[in-house]
């Protein structure tokens, strides 16, 4: 999607606005031109570095998929690939959840072909319910007050209001579902490996309990609640901002009279989603001894 940097106000402050085109200006630069700019990049290059370190590893798992869906945001349409990466987490954490409840049986349950599957379903549904606001817009000629002059700009095609409250609800649901189901597979993950651990320590004795059988479970909860707290923290903007779109869908929009507002929210929530799926690579790397090693070995560095 195609933002402009100027608006077909004047220029300065629009009566009618709340944030003035030239605040919309300094954040468009600031957050679209600089941050994404440099969070893109870095992003995408920590991902293809995650794909790597899962191939060395010979590993076949959605952290797979999301990594290298990861690197591709900026190549091809963010909000699509964005949400496919939301949804793989979800279905990460929920791969996760029933390794930990059902370890003997997980094998057979989460095989590759029924991964790829979902990872297969996953893409569509999200391609299929995104489509129409790529279909809302197009470009054509628009007159600019600011320029006293025509150009070519975003519209709305003939259903295009329609089109975008369809997509809008679309993601509402969807990205609510996405976060729903995280926490509350986060907080099945985290009771059950409390209980396992009571358990071990009642067959064994807490006084003879190994002294790494603790702090093993404790690692493991730490970096599903850390990965599952990066997640919504930075996805619950984003589903709120949706739900004030469908809202007042007629003025909250790129084209409606709130539309700088509209712009200056979105380019801090596309850099939270930018830090999402640019961080993974720091929490791998500093909780998983696995992932550690292989990514020293990668670029020669000694192995403790």
């Amino acid at each position: 999607m195609n933002y402009s940097s100027k608006s077909s106000t004047p220029a300065g402050h629009s009566p009618d606005q709340l944030i003035s085109d030239d605040v919309r200006h300094y954040f468009e630069i600031a957050f679209f031109v600089s941050i994404n700019g440099i969070l893109s990049v870095l992003g995408s290059v920590a991902n293809v570095i995650n794909v790597i370190v899962y191939l060395r590893q010979h590993l076949t798992s959605p952290l797979l998929e999301r990594s290298f869906i990861s690197s591709w945001q900026i190549t091809v349409p963010h909000g699509l690939c964005v949400r496919i990466a939301w949804w793989i987490t979800t279905f990460i954490t929920f791969e996760r959840c029933l390794s930990i409840a059902l370890p003997l049986q997980i094998k057979q349950i989460m095989t590759p072909a029924l991964t790829a599957c979902v990872m297969a379903g996953i893409t569509l549904v999200i391609a299929a319910g995104m489509t129409p606001l790529f279909a809302s817009y197009t470009l054509s000629s628009k007159y600019f007050s600011s320029r006293n002059r025509t150009l070519t700009g975003l519209v709305y095609v003939p259903t295009g209001p329609y089109l975008e409250q369809v997509g809008s609800y679309f993601n509402v649901v969807t990205e609510f579902s996405s976060v729903i189901l995280d926490i509350i597979f986060t907080l099945i993950i985290v009771r059950t490996l409390q209980t396992n651990s009571k358990w071990r320590r009642g067959m064994v004795g807490s006084d003879k309990e190994p002294a790494g059988l603790r702090g093993r479970d404790k690692k493991v909860i730490k970096m599903v609640v850390l990965i599952s707290c990066i997640f919504i923290a930075c996805t619950l903007p984003s589903c709120v901002n949706f739900i004030v779109g469908v809202v007042v869908a007629d003025v909250y929009n790129l084209v409606g009279a709130q539309r700088n507002s509209y712009y200056v929210i979105w380019s801090v929530i596309l850099t939270l989603e930018a830090v999402n799926s640019s961080v993974n690579i720091f929490v791998y790397y500093v909780m998983s001894q696995r992932y550690r090693e292989t990514f020293n070995q990668l670029f020669g560095r000694r192995v403790n």
